[in-house]
């Protein structure tokens, strides 16, 4: 998934370098090095936010005491879901169930609290146009590149 709005490029002059920075929303790590050729859909960067976590009240969206709510439990504590699995459930007369609200773990329940661990999201930055890149920030954190397109040529204030 990747969070990108490129510019609209009208025209380019013969001889002109072009230079495009591209920054993560976030810390994550640079793929690519200095002077390695690119093309438009190459991963540059990635990222992975840190996972979220979220506390189910199962004992309330299902209208049972906290100490029936371990009964009602459908997952293994510990275990991958799917978003929409059944977590809990079906109790009652309406057969009311408490479903996953995206993938994740189920870690932990207590005091008829489910811990629900989300799937952290992930980002990746691609290159945009096919060039060169010129420039890194140099470490795992927000990276900048900017690329050359082939075919341009260089000049002296280029280097």
């Amino acid at each position: 998934m990747s969070a990108n709005h490129l510019p609209i490029l009208r025209h380019v002059l013969p001889m002109t370098s072009v230079r495009r920075e591209r920054r993560l929303p976030m810390p994550g790590n640079i793929a690519v090095r200095v002077h390695e050729k690119v093309q438009a859909a190459d991963v540059v960067a990635e990222a992975e936010e840190p996972p979220r976590h979220l506390f189910l009240d199962i004992a309330r969206g299902l209208g049972i005491t906290p100490a029936e709510a371990a009964r009602a439990l459908r997952v293994e504590l510990g275990s991958r879901v799917e978003a929409g699995q059944v977590l809990a459930g079906p109790v009652g007369i309406a057969r009311r169930t408490l479903r996953a609200p995206s993938d994740g773990r189920a870690l932990q329940l207590s005091g008829g609290r489910l811990l629900f661990e989300a799937r952290p999201l992930s980002f990746a930055v691609h290159a945009g146009f096919p060039g060169e890149v010129v420039a890194t920030d140099g470490g795992a954190a927000a990276g900048s590149v900017g690329q050359r397109p082939p075919g341009l040529g260089s000049h002296a204030g280029d280097r």
